[in-house]
């Protein structure tokens, strides 16, 4: 019995297997959320500080508790500097901040639309605690505990940037060195070391290194997937599946909006479904290499299912813009969905002919951070800011005129691309 006791312990101490590390999170947390509230309290009751200025005390001492703890006990990372994890932590919990903030207030005002929640017994009151459980739940989870295991206390290549930008503060007479050496830094990796090398950067190795960060923090759920015997077929179809729920929910908004009530909460959670599941655009190419699946359909499956998604999501931005008065914007998605199909369509026509045509900005990943990204700043500054001072509407407006102008320059590039290898 006690050897059992001892090595349940020891496994919880020291596993490195997902489920021991999430419990000794979960412990780092509540540790962290008791300090947070104790302190917020001192300074309250006792130093009569205003209640915003007590939370901001109390959320800042129990970020760093929390911080301490998963340095040496959560996450074992004693070998990544201090420096590194402090500027890494500190951004992943500016994240955590605004999405607990913006997506309690979204998910509140949805609960608020719903009117039959009240007709199945719902009470309005218990609306905010919903939300804020329900939210806080799914970023603990999804973000904060994901974002620290895969990024915050690993090694990557944010880590000498990170430490230039602490040393910044502390030694600013280091700040008269030579610039390449940020550049030449040599950084531990768990499987091999990685020199970044003094070279000026470019779109593609920034796009690229982007796209490699996000494999390591999704690469722990793609081998779950696999694991559960998910294909890269069925990622795809839950992807798209995502898209359309996206698309209805922007119909929805301009079948019951107007210009006068533009349904914000709406847009908000469409753009927040469409960034979660383009991420499946990501999660089944993984799926597919991880897994050893790749087959030939997978890719044609992936391809058409891709062009199903901008079809369902800039369509039904284009009728939410129409049916709210928006027609000039309907018109600008119009022309940014021409040009989304065609940046593909002249690529697949040219390898069909054996070219080689992947040049120009404006790909799918762009557009899908494009109409994203628009989508979810558009339903957060149109809840919060008052329409008679600024409209909303032109953000996202804004954004799909950049996915028209680019994507059209992107296929154009790509057909003169095209007519050189000729």
């Amino acid at each position: 019995m006690a050897n059992n006791i001892s090595k349940i312990k020891d496994k919880f101490m020291n596993g490195g297997d997902i489920v021991s590390t999430f419990l000794r999170s979960s412990v780092s947390s509540q540790i962290a959320s008791w300090i947070d509230m104790g302190v917020g309290f001192v300074f309250f009751a006792f130093v009569h500080l205003a209640p915003w200025i007590s939370t901001a005390i109390g959320a800042v001492c129990g970020g760093i508790v929390n911080c301490c703890i998963n340095y040496r006990f959560t996450f074992h990372a004693t070998d990544i500097p201090v420096k590194a994890v402090a500027v890494k932590y500190s951004l992943v919990w500016l994240g955590s901040l605004l999405l607990n903030v913006y997506g309690t207030q979204a998910a509140y005002e949805l609960l608020n639309q719903l009117t039959f929640l009240e007709e199945l017994g719902f009470k309005p009151n218990g609306y905010y605690a919903a939300a804020r459980l329900s939210v806080s739940l799914i970023v603990s989870i999804f973000w904060n505990f994901l974002m620290q295991k895969n990024f915050v206390y690993r090694h990557n290549r944010i880590d000498p940037y990170a430490i230039r930008f602490v040393d910044m503060f502390m030694h600013p007479a280091n700040l008269q060195h030579d610039k390449e050496q940020l550049f030449t830094t040599n950084i531990s990796m768990p499987e091999s070391d990685i020199t970044m090398q003094p070279k000026t950067s470019t779109f593609k190795k920034m796009r690229d290194a982007i796209q490699q960060g996000i494999y390591c923090v999704i690469n722990p759920f793609v081998r779950l997937l696999i694991r559960m015997g998910v294909t890269p077929n069925m990622v795809t179809t839950i992807g798209l599946l995502g898209n359309i729920a996206a698309a209805a929910l922007l119909v929805y908004a301009g079948y019951t909006g107007s210009p006068v009530n533009m349904n914000y909460p709406l847009v908000t959670w469409a753009g927040a479904i469409i960034i979660l599941f383009s991420l499946f655009d990501m999660l089944d190419g993984q799926v597919a290499r991880l897994g050893n699946m790749a087959s030939t359909f997978g890719a044609m499956y992936d391809s058409v299912l891709d062009r199903y998604c901008e079809l369902f999501t800039l369509g039904g931005i284009s009728y939410y813009l129409i049916q709210t008065g928006y027609v000039g914007g309907a018109l600008i998605t119009f022309v940014a969905l021409v040009g989304s199909i065609m940046v593909s369509y002249v690529r697949a026509r040219a390898e069909g002919l054996g070219l080689e045509c992947k040049i120009g900005f404006m790909q799918r990943p762009e557009r899908v951070v494009v109409t994203s990204i628009g989508a979810l700043v558009t339903g957060i500054v149109g809840m919060n800011v008052n329409p008679a001072d600024f409209d909303a509407t032109i953000i996202l407006i804004v954004c799909m005129g950049i996915i028209a102008v680019f994507a059209n320059i992107t296929a154009f590039a790509r057909v003169d691309h095209a007519r050189k290898q000729l």
